[in-house]
């Protein structure tokens, strides 16, 4: 069984002020992250440690990385990751996607939508997945490649890996939400990450509360969780839970957090973190039918409000991370079917800041 950070004492009364700015010092600068949605160059990365970023999430795609079997291209994920460490920023990869070599049956998908589905078909997709990962723990894990190879930059190495990204929801995992074939792409991974680094620790994909619009559909988040329970040796394949809590306002959050907190306890997993792995609003005009949309000023509140709240609270929780969605508004169109997305960054798209990013910098104690 893995090992697993012991969660502290409670917390006293609830209070959704902002704590002063000397209690920042009660969580280490890996507390505090940013998700990009634009494709990172150097200089965001410094901007970055300019903020005090500690963790920075991004995606290590497979199809991108590795577009035939075997020919890895760790370009891209070099140069951040290596800013990242010159900067003292922990990565935190998301690893998703199903490259076409893999040959697993797309149900009707296009091309492009065929990496939804998980590499599960067959003894050598799942082979496949393994050796990805074992590739990708050899390179950035401790004592990997890219360490050995670049001597000059500070060694952070990656530690943490998140399996997958929002299984629950069919726009991640086609043909349809499956939590034990989610179960089962989280033993393969946690087999494959361990064989090079028995330490490393396990997170969850993150889940976001109500993935098809109703609380009542049976992949709601809470609901996703117990199910994932219920396989047998599950608990013993990862270290962290991860959910994206959305929600108009802060009372939204804490429901979903206390929701998957009884499913955690029901299971006598007491001691298992939870990861806020997204969080966010957006800046645009707020209207009644974009509740995630708050305008800029709205938005600066909510994530004070937000991040002075989960902070204050995290040993409830045993929250381990928080990461706002997203360093910077997207450049061209949007994501389909997220209306706050083309405005959830702390700069808009050319690069100014919003009061958003002067509320991260006021809790991270960056510049």
């Amino acid at each position: 069984m893995r090992l697993r950070l012991l969660s502290g004492a409670l917390l006293g009364a609830l209070a959704l002020i902002l704590p002063p700015a000397s209690a920042s010092a009660a969580v280490g600068r890996d507390f505090y992250g940013v998700i990009p949605i634009n494709t990172l160059q150097p200089s965001d990365i410094d901007g970055m440690g300019q903020a005090k970023v500690g963790t920075l999430r991004i995606i290590f795609h497979w199809p991108v990385i590795e577009p035939s079997q075997g020919s890895y291209d760790w370009s891209q994920t070099d140069v951040v990751v290596g800013q990242a460490a010159r900067n003292g920023i922990e990565v935190l990869p998301f690893v998703y996607g199903t490259p076409g070599w893999v040959g697993v049956d797309c149900h009707g998908l296009s091309e492009s939508d065929c990496e939804r589905v998980p590499p599960l078909d067959s003894e050598g997709a799942r082979e496949a997945w393994k050796s990805f990962l074992k590739a990708a723990a050899q390179r950035y894990g401790p004592g990997g490649a890219f360490w050995q190879e670049n001597p000059s930059v500070p060694n952070v190495p990656i530690t943490q890996w998140q399996i997958w990204n929002e299984p629950s929801s069919p726009t991640y995992w086609a043909p349809e939400p499956s939590s034990k074939g989610y179960a089962k792409l989280v033993e393969l991974s946690d087999a494959a990450i361990s064989e090079v680094d028995q330490g490393a620790k396990i997170i969850l994909a993150g889940l976001f509360g109500t993935p098809q619009g109703d609380a009542g559909s049976r992949n709601v988040m809470w609901k996703y969780i117990g199910r994932l329970y219920k396989v047998k040796g599950f608990k013993k394949h990862f270290n962290a839970l991860a959910i994206h809590p959305y929600s108009p306002n802060i009372q939204g959050i804490e429901f979903q957090l206390d929701k998957a907190l009884q499913k955690i306890k029901k299971n006598n997993d007491n001691n298992v973190g939870i990861w806020i792995s997204e969080i966010g609003w957006g800046s645009d005009p707020p209207t009644a039918d974009k509740p995630l949309i708050k305008g800029p000023e709205g938005q600066a509140k909510l994530l004070q409000k937000s991040f002075g709240f989960l902070r204050k609270h995290r040993q409830k929780w045993n929250i381990e991370g928080l990461i706002w969605y997203s360093w910077q508004d997207p450049t061209g169109t949007p994501q389909t079917g997220c209306a706050f997305c083309g405005s959830s960054g702390l700069f808009e798209e050319d690069g100014t800041k919003k009061p958003a990013y002067d509320a991260y910098v006021g809790i991270t104690g960056g510049s």
